[in-house]
């Protein structure tokens, strides 16, 4: 039955132009439409037993936008928790876009890894340990708040299309197809889809002079004054400020599994942050992300950076969705107690000076200025016995599990929590296989 679409007048306001499509008049011949899904909550469409279990991860829900709209990045998104645009198959359409043997190859290796996905951060909230105020001061508060939302498929095949090999990876521009579609891909368009200004001659010569700061400078600074060597450093040594940078740097800028130890190029990064020197974050992040498209022997590195590159692709064209497509949403970031914990034990045992920290409220002071019994200082002291030995800490992040009745959301995030922690250990094990068997080699 064909449904009679009025005449839409020449001049339409925003209010008029929602009562057209309440209508039922879903067809506007002067626009070119394409969908977006969001949240069902937000439209207020879910029904009672999903507003009792929670948001489905699947994408529902479409509303109709302008083709200006569709451009804007989610990475930019006004809302946070906003999801990306996605140009819906039809319900019959079952199968995805063909592949090429070759990046079906590609693409099914990288499909079995783990992603690193980056933390959201709360700009908003109070600023006890000063890190906020770095994150503003390096001009990077765009990459940890309004972050888009993925899905593993894409970013997979994204990966799948980069170039396999070092040599033809070693390009500033790059051409990728995902899903029938093909998007460029270079540092000029991370810096627009991050909203981040290219650097100007100064401020290049800036970030490169700070790139020869010494070892030594680099771990005095983020330590507050507390160490001078780089050996064994962990976030637990650093103050709390810059740990917990160091740990959004994991995830963020210079994503790493090993979130607790401590990198020279985390460090540079957080230390030209703190002094308000500006780096080309496009590149960076481009060089981090065709190096994991080249693979590697028993290649098992996670994939990074999966919302900066659905923001990417979404910035060009909206991706086309299917009904298996799970929404991957932000995680915020919060701050570990053990990071940045050894600093506070020394303070306490007055075991040399420090930088000025953030002021920190009555409660916490009073929970730092008993810290829990630790082992001795980890410098070595002459002795007839063997002195202690340096160790490495691991994050294994923390299960919260609520009283009382538990909904089907409380027992996700309490299973989410745990898996993450099941990973980390699974990590461990690993690290610990690889070093006994390189040790048997040796022997």
């Amino acid at each position: 039955m064909n449904k009679k679409i009025p005449s839409k007048p020449a001049t339409v306001t925003e209010s008029g132009k929602d009562a057209w499509y309440r209508s039922g008049n879903l067809a506007d011949p002067t626009l070119e439409v394409v969908c977006e899904f969001y949240p069902s909550q937000r439209l207020g469409l879910r029904s009672g037993k999903q507003r009792k279990t929670g948001e489905s991860s699947t994408p529902t829900q479409s509303q109709f936008l302008t083709p200006g709209d569709a451009a804007k990045s989610p990475y930019l998104a006004k809302e946070a928790g906003a999801s990306p645009q996605l140009r819906s198959k039809r319900s019959g359409d079952k199968s995805a876009e063909p592949m090429p043997p070759l990046i079906k190859k590609r693409y099914d290796q990288f499909l079995k890894r783990k992603v690193l996905a980056e933390r959201s951060v709360d700009m908003k909230e109070a600023d006890q340990w000063g890190y906020l105020a770095v994150i503003k001061k390096g001009s990077i508060k765009s990459t940890v708040s309004n972050l888009a939302v993925y899905v593993e498929k894409v970013v997979a095949e994204f990966y799948a299309g980069l170039p396999g090999t070092k040599a033809e990876a070693d390009v500033d521009e790059v051409v990728v197809s995902v899903r029938g579609q093909e998007y460029k891909f270079s540092p000029a368009l991370i810096n627009n889809a991050i909203d981040w200004e290219p650097l100007t001659e100064e401020e290049e010569e800036e970030d490169t002079t700070l790139d020869d700061i010494s070892v030594t400078e680099l771990v005095s600074f983020i330590t507050g004054d507390t160490r001078t060597e780089w050996d064994g450093l962990t976030t637990a040594d650093l103050t709390p400020c810059y740990g917990a940078l160091m740990i959004i740097a994991a995830y963020n800028w210079i994503p790493s599994t090993h979130k607790t130890y401590v990198s020279l190029e985390r460090a540079r990064l957080i230390y030209k942050m703190a002094h308000g020197v500006r780096v080309d974050l496009g590149k960076m992040m481009f060089r981090q992300i065709l190096n994991l498209g080249v693979i590697q022997v028993h290649d098992a590195r996670w994939l990074i950076f999966p919302r900066l590159i659905m923001a990417l692709l979404q910035s060009q064209h909206a991706v086309t969705s299917y009904p298996s497509d799970k929404l991957q949403r932000p995680v915020p970031y919060k701050k570990d107690k053990r990071v940045g914990e050894i600093y506070e034990q020394r303070l306490a045992k007055g075991k040399g000076p420090a930088k000025a920290e953030p002021k920190r409220s009555s409660a916490r002071t009073t929970r730092q200025s008993s810290p829990a019994p630790i082992p001795a200082p980890r410098t070595a002291t002459p002795s007839s016995r063997t002195a202690p030995r340096r160790v490495s800490l691991y994050e294994l992040g923390s299960v919260a599990i609520p009283r009382g009745p538990l909904s089907r959301v409380d027992l996700q995030v309490a299973l989410q929590d745990t898996t993450r922690a099941l990973q980390a250990l699974a990590e461990i094990v690993q690290d610990l296989q690889s070093a006994v068997a390189g040790g048997e080699e040796e022997d």
